[in-house]
């Protein structure tokens, strides 16, 4: 049973981005991961002067408040239900998502996009199972440091960014029950004689609370204590942590099968700031990968670290892709 029909989407869309006050919700199951300042500086484009913000769909529909604009932020949870319930209600006039995990759970992704008006990626290598009548495949928006606004990773990079730093490989990762052949290698990896500090733990939803609910300053202050950290994707995608890194200043060590890493980042991006790729899934590609981090990073010294973090900062945070966004929408 269908749930809506095609429709004529310009003749939906115009009327909306054509007002002078467009009045927006953003929703994330994945609120605690962002940084409290994100939503409450000022407006990301001149008509959306405002956002209201909720962890999901049910959540604003309590509020009994209706939309020209929700964007939905969706994290391979129950979207899909949410979406029907939000159009049975009327919660917003067109519906945008934002799709942080199309690189898995393909028939889960290609629902959500039927349901929805404009769709965004978040990995721009895996997107043709989208296409579909109802919805327009809009564009790449790639993920970015989501933890920390611009003014609290200043602060604590004022405060502890340029300290002696560990030569240990740092790495806390969420592991999951459908990625088996990264846990091993993550395992290889923090058992191996490489220097390091990876930290394992399963994805469950008490153990990312854990980690994203504990102080903001005290979790960045924790990645400024390294010289450099393991991004290892789940299944080739370019994820948030590998801008983290960055933002803290640390050199990121990333394998090569990451296609976006090459469209967001042009190689001559990643000699400048460094970034370190290795090629094969094994500990002395990463151990090579290891050695050239600590040799660079020693190098540079504090040049390096504030680069590294003031790119980020300006370029790859929440705020930045949101203005992005809304710069292509409007």
């Amino acid at each position: 049973m269908q749930i809506r029909a095609p429709i004529d989407l310009e003749c939906l869309v115009s009327p909306i981005f054509q007002k002078q006050t467009i009045h927006t919700l953003v929703c994330s199951e994945r609120e605690n991961h962002f940084d409290d300042l994100t939503f409450n500086r000022t407006a990301f484009h001149p008509r959306v002067p405002t956002i209201t913000f909720h962890k999901n769909i049910p959540a604003a529909l309590q509020n009994d408040e209706r939309f020209d604009l929700a964007i939905i932020l969706t994290h391979w949870v129950e979207e899909v239900e949410h979406l029907k319930l939000a159009r049975l209600h009327q919660l917003a006039k067109v519906y945008v998502l934002w799709l942080w995990d199309n690189h898995i759970a393909e028939d889960f992704h290609h629902a959500l996009a039927t349901l929805a008006d404009i769709v965004f990626v978040a990995h721009g290598f895996n997107t043709h199972y989208l296409l579909n009548d109802y919805s327009i495949l809009y564009g790449h928006i790639p993920l970015c440091s989501v933890q920390w606004d611009a003014d609290t990773a200043e602060a604590v990079m004022r405060e502890s960014g340029f300290q002696a730093r560990s030569n240990a490989l740092y790495g806390a990762f969420f592991t999951y029950k459908e990625f088996p052949e990264r846990h091993e290698f993550l395992t290889a990896c923090a058992t191996s004689a490489i220097p390091n500090e990876i930290r394992l733990r399963f994805a469950s939803e008490e153990n990312r609370s854990d980690y994203f609910e504990s102080n903001k300053y005290e979790r960045l202050r924790d990645w400024m204590q390294h010289k450099t950290s393991l991004c290892l994707p789940l299944h080739n995608d370019l994820s948030s942590r590998f801008f983290d890194a960055l933002l803290a200043g640390q050199i990121p060590i990333a394998p090569r099968n990451i296609p976006d890493l090459d469209t967001v980042l042009p190689p001559e991006v990643q000699d400048w700031l460094p970034v370190i790729r290795f090629d094969n899934y094994t500990v002395d590609d990463v151990s090579i990968a290891y050695n050239e981090a600590i040799a660079r990073f020693d190098a540079d010294g504090p040049i390096g670290v504030l680069r590294r973090h003031k790119f980020v900062k300006e370029n790859h945070l929440a705020r930045n892709r949101f203005i992005n966004l809304f710069d292509q929408l409007l």
